[in-house]
Order: structure tokens, then sequence, then C-alpha cells
């Protein structure tokens, strides 16, 4: 476990894992950093994580589909990691801030949980900002577990279902559960949720301890514009808190 010991100005020091701190080096070699266009922050952001997607456990299918929503058709990648069918689902929602990234960029992991859980993991291509603002990532989100919920067995698929994300993914997954319980209809079996964005207050400590540029992203790290909260950024909606989660069993 590595340190990182900012100026005192940055706040205090953070510990930073090993592996985490070779990925941060990655990133900048390949680039990342110091991006003017979001064109040019997408493409090497997915260039820096592609190469990551090597290795890792052969499934025994893997199938690109096209899922029919209450919102509209989704993309979806579904990883068989056996030959047993059907299996429940692990529907996975890639991080990326709404913005990037892909099936692609998270391929790998998508293909560690179907061989660590033996079910079968589905991932779901969402609409990005700004060209799909919100509430589109969040409708279609919800509308594919709905629609993976209705009709398994268009998959091959048992009927169980647990949601799973990273990042701003692990906010839809989150999301998308609370919505179902609303209507009454709870489909999450279990939620795996990668250190998610929950809430749009950025005073919170934990935006305020960690966001500020560390080490040798001082100073070349992409500037984030970070607009003051309003009624839609802290609509439910939008910032599906953990609170909600444990206010009542999903």
């Amino acid at each position: 476990m590595s340190q990182l010991r900012p100026d005192p100005a940055a706040g205090p020091p953070i510990h930073l894992d090993d592996g985490n701190r070779a990925f941060l080096a990655v990133l900048a070699s390949a680039g990342v950093v110091g991006q003017t266009t979001l064109a040019d922050l997408r493409a090497n952001a997915a260039a820096a994580r592609l190469p990551l997607q090597a290795g890792g456990p052969s499934m025994h299918a893997i199938v690109d589909a096209i899922l029919a929503t209450g919102v509209g058709e989704a993309s979806v990648r579904i990883h068989y990691p056996s030959a047993e069918r059907p299996l429940p689902a692990l529907v996975y929602f890639h991080g990326g801030g709404w913005t990037m990234l892909s099936l692609s960029t998270h391929d790998r992991i998508m293909r560690e949980f179907a061989a660590a859980t033996g079910w079968a993991v589905v991932g779901v291509e969402l609409p990005q900002a700004p060209e799909a603002p919100f509430p589109a990532a969040l409708d279609l989100a919800r509308a594919a577990v709905s629609a993976l919920a209705a009709a398994p067995g268009d998959f091959r698929l048992d009927g169980r279902v647990a949601l799973a994300g990273d990042s701003s993914g692990a906010n839809l997954a989150l999301a998308a559960a609370i919505a179902s319980r609303a209507k009454g209809r709870p489909v999450a079996e279990a939620l795996i949720l990668a250190y998610g964005v929950y809430y749009s207050d950025f005073t919170r400590p934990s935006y305020r301890d960690f966001s500020r540029p560390r080490s040798g992203w001082r100073g070349s790290g992409p500037t984030i514009v970070r607009r003051p909260p309003t009624a839609q950024t802290r609509s439910p909606r939008c910032c599906a808190r953990i609170c909600e989660v444990r206010r009542r069993r999903i």
C-alpha cells in the first residue's frame, strides 16, 4: 500500500493501493489526462483500459444481442460461464461518469463476475451524455432490468436477477433496484456496488477529501466543471442515496 503526500494545501495524505497507483500511471502514459475535448478524453480513456481486458476467465459463450425495452432497444452482451441453462442473471452497468467507456472497456470485470458467481452476466450499453442527457441512461437501465425480469427465457435465463455496477454504473444499479421496489415489484436478489456515485452534494467529506489532484496528476488532470446541486441533480432518480437501501430491505 502506497501513501500519497500532497502539499499541505491539498489536504491530508491518502493511502492508495499499489494496483490503483499502477492503473493511474497507465492512464497518464496513455494521454488520458490533460485532454481538451470530450472526444479526446473518451478515445484515450478507452484505449488505456482495453489492454487491461486481456486474460481472465474464458466463457462458455459470449452473446451480443438486442434487448427490447419499454423505452427503446438496448445493446447487451451476455457472458455465459458454463453450458448450464437457464442461469440467473447479474445485470452489469459500466462506469464512466455517464459520458464515456463501454461494454468493451469492462469486458474482463464482467467475465470475472461470471466465473466467480456461475451466473450469466448481462452488460447493458447505455446512452451517454451530453448527447443523451439525464434521465436517458437511468430510464434505459430501469427498463432493461424490467425487460430481463419479465422475459428471462428469451436469453435462457431463469428469472433471478442481481444488479451490479461501478462508479456511475453503481448509481444506475442502485437506482434501478429502488425503482423496481417502489413499483412493488422488487427484482434484485443482490447488489454489487463498486465505488458508486450516490449524491451530488460536492461539499460532503468524500468529495472534499478525495477530489483534489494527487501526485503526478497535479496540474495535468482533466478539468471537471461542477455545477451547484439543482432540484434535478438532487432528485432521488439521479442521486440514489445509500440510505434508501438501509431504510428498507430491497
